[in-house]
């Protein structure tokens, strides 16, 4: 499959440019629903960490409050996976004609968001497990085992592979096991068009906001998320433009 990335990086831009409203609501509603996360996590760890914690010290807190963290973790997705899914359906129901109004992207994005959820933490489950292993015996300093790397490994093959699977569980009427089906399907012998996207999405796309990350204080918060949110709708736009022509292959 040929795939001209710098054509779908064109035609997002002018989407964007057509469609300036719709991007910037999405990018305003995505940047209080960061804000919300941030103060969430702030009161979180003023009311767990100390100022001179340690990793490990760290780790032990998390696993003594594992039910307060997983409740905050969960609210902050369904949070972020709303709001982020409400824009992909604008973005949908513009490229197909339908009426795009935040009433009608919202009510599509509460019927596919438990769905979504779900369908993320089966993609990034192993490579979370990975990482998390790995990252607890580096602060042992033991050796990281074969096992923790083969997941690791195999963690991202699986969220390159079914990276796709979210969006189109939103956009078509296709259930959560047939979404998986199809997109694993669509992926055979396609692997590299996926890792360029994947590059493009959560590399070529975040560096964008590096600049932002180095303002300190609650200035530079308030600029990182505001600059997330116009990514990460950005985002939106770009992957639903590869998606139409990745699936139609």
């Amino acid at each position: 499959m040929q795939m001209n990335f710098t054509q779908i990086f064109q035609d997002s831009i002018n989407f964007v440019r057509n469609q300036q409203k719709t991007f910037i609501t999405y990018s305003l509603l995505l940047f209080a629903a960061l804000l919300i996360c941030w103060g969430l996590d702030s009161l979180f760890n003023q009311a767990l960490f100390s100022n001179n914690v340690s990793p490990q010290q760290a780790i032990t807190v998390i696993a003594e409050h594992w039910q307060e963290y997983l409740a905050i973790y969960l609210v902050k997705q369904l949070l972020l996976i709303l709001v982020s899914t409400a824009g992909l359906a604008a973005v949908y129901l513009i490229s197909v004609g339908k009426p795009a109004d935040p009433a009608s992207a919202f009510s599509l994005a509460a019927k596919r968001v438990i769905g979504v959820l779900l369908l993320d933490i089966v993609i990034t489950l192993p490579f979370s497990l990975g990482i998390a292993s790995m990252y607890t015996i580096g602060t042992t300093n033991s050796p990281i085992p074969f096992f923790a790397l083969l997941m690791f490994c195999f963690g991202v093959f699986l969220f390159i592979r079914l990276n796709l699977v979210s969006l189109h569980y939103v956009v078509s009427n296709d259930g959560i096991l047939a979404s998986l089906q199809k997109v694993w399907v669509a992926g055979i012998g396609n692997n590299w068009q996926l890792v360029i996207y994947a590059l493009c999405i959560y590399l070529v796309l975040p560096l964008l906001g590096m600049p932002f990350t180095l303002v300190s204080g609650n200035l530079g918060q308030v600029l990182s998320a505001l600059a997330g949110g116009m990514i990460n709708i950005f985002g939106v736009v770009f992957s639903y433009r590869f998606y139409s022509l990745f699936i139609k292959e």
